[in-house]
């Protein structure tokens, strides 16, 4: 009888977990669970006096995990302010942060995006407060005990400290896609279509394919490398880091990888080093300019072979009188019809097993035409993918892009 029990009280808890995550604290009914889970209503109240009892059950593991991370660094038995000095403490702090996100980022979504109407609504603004108050206990004890060190840290610094940790798992949650909900896409053997959002998010979709097909090729599109960063900050991950992320994780082959359409300024000479030590090739806007759409196409296929692809696609490739709605805009692209004709005779009969399109901004985008041509690139790429499923290999040399 007991095991009975738990077997309800374990459902009832992922069937709210759902519905909380879909709906939201003030859009979830008691009513609504007990349906789902299978037992009346009142049979629920046995287990959770209320829905806000329950609301706190759910995202329990997630508090727990916040208020350990607080204690241990900040508590009084917290870390000691020299070892906070170190790099492998800060490296300690950064994978922390990652783990917590990478474990607990669903619980996360529900307690910081919708716990509206609950006792936890003002968690972020309450866990703020208690942590500036807590940190500043905890370096009054580090003065007396290291008197000869100015830790002397206005309030304000240490609230924004907190406040800065919140946002950026809420620009996680809003923006990136987490390895395991990608790797559980790809196991099913679906092929993802992901729009950004700005490139960041392509390095998590890379991790994904990595632990389901291995290194796979990359065909990316852009009028910047995104390689940049260094070799001594590898947890530094943004729009401009994702493949050389990619290649120093192992999860792209890049001597059968290729970025196609760059044109973007340099800060220094050595910007290619890295992608060019590693054997990652490519194909200048300008030279693309001279030698036409065909023969590129045949560079691309020639250079990816029969490997697994995934293609990646900056809608700054475009040239900006085209496609304004972007964040980092650069001349002499190249104009819409360019751009799908070389999607179509570069990609079909390819092994592609994903696909996503990033940096289209609405905001800049003057009458939506930036989004009109996302929407076609992706029509394009679905085309694509069919017609590998259909046997059919070539792109047709008449009718270009309206046939097929």
């Amino acid at each position: 009888m007991q095991i009975l029990k738990d077997n309800i009280r374990s459902r009832i808890l992922d069937v709210a977990k759902q519905q909380f995550e879909l709906k939201g604290y003030s859009k979830t009914s008691m009513r609504e669970i007990a349906v789902d889970v299978g037992v009346g209503v009142g049979n629920i109240y046995n287990y959770f006096k209320s829905k806000d009892e329950l609301f706190h059950e759910v995202v329990r593991p997630v508090l727990y995990a916040l208020e350990m991370l607080l204690q241990e660094h900040h508590g009084i038995q917290g870390e000691d302010i020299m070892m906070m000095r170190s790099e492998e403490y800060l490296e300690t702090c950064i994978n922390e942060y990652i783990s917590l996100y990478d474990t607990h980022h669903r619980l996360m979504k529900i307690l910081l995006f919708r716990a509206q109407g609950s006792s936890l609504e003002r968690f972020r603004e309450n866990y703020t407060d208690r942590s500036t108050e807590l940190v500043k206990v905890w370096f009054t004890v580090m003065q007396r005990k290291y008197p000869m060190i100015n830790i002397a840290i206005p309030d304000f610094i240490i609230h924004l400290h907190t406040v800065w940790m919140f946002t950026m798992f809420e620009e996680l949650l809003r923006h990136s896609i987490a390895k395991q909900e990608m790797k559980a896409i790809l196991e099913t053997g679906t092929i993802p279509i992901v729009l950004g959002g700005d490139h960041s998010i392509t390095f998590p979709e890379l991790l994904a394919y990595k632990d389901v097909y291995g290194p796979v090729s990359i065909i990316h599109f852009d009028s910047h490398t995104d390689t940049w960063g260094s070799d001594t900050d590898k947890e530094h991950h943004d729009h401009s880091t994702p493949f050389r992320r990619a290649i120093e994780y192992d999860c792209i082959d890049p001597k059968t990888s290729i970025q196609v359409g760059l044109r973007g300024g340099l800060f220094e000479e050595s910007d290619f080093d890295f992608a060019n030590n590693a054997g990652l090739e490519h194909i200048y806007a300008v030279d693309i300019h001279h030698m036409g759409i065909e023969k590129t196409a045949e560079l691309i296929r020639e250079k990816v072979g029969n490997n697994k692809v995934m293609v990646t696609f900056d809608i700054d490739f475009v040239d900006p009188a085209f496609a304004p709605g972007t964040g980092t805009p650069v001349s002499c692209g190249f104009i819409s019809r360019q751009a799908l004709e070389l999607i179509r005779h570069a990609l079909i009969g390819l092994d592609i097993v994903g696909f996503d399109l990033v940096e289209v901004a609405p905001n800049y985008d003057a009458g939506g035409i930036t989004s009109i041509l996302a929407s076609r690139i992706v029509k394009e790429f679905i085309t694509c993918v069919a017609c590998k499923k259909a046997g059919i290999k070539e792109y047709a040399k008449k009718g270009m892009i309206e046939n097929v």
